[in-house]
């Protein structure tokens, strides 16, 4: 059996398991960054922030209560359906 079987659960990590994402996101952070050799490294690290942004962007218009958004926009959908285009190039960046 590998040590991948032999893990805590994030139910035994903290208090209900809190602290597992802190635990997660710092062994992301400790892992070494691997380039591809002919690949252009700024658009390889600019291709999950442009993702990321505008995966973000995209919530400025969902109604989180009643009058309750980030942007009051009259062309909402218009806006989703623009910035969901946009986050497709992301992808393209990182193939």
């Amino acid at each position: 059996m590998g040590s991948m079987q032999r893990r805590i659960g994030p139910n035994k990590v903290g208090i209900y398991g809190i602290l597992q994402p802190m635990a997660d996101g710092l062994k992301l952070l400790m892992k070494e960054t691997v380039f591809p050799l002919l690949s252009n490294q700024f658009l390889y690290i600019l291709a999950p922030v442009i993702s990321f942004i505008f995966s973000i962007l995209g919530w400025a218009v969902v109604p989180f209560n009643l009058g309750v958004t980030l942007s009051d926009m009259n062309l909402g959908i218009l806006y989703t359906v623009g910035i969901s285009s946009l986050s497709v190039l992301g992808i393209i960046l990182a193939g």
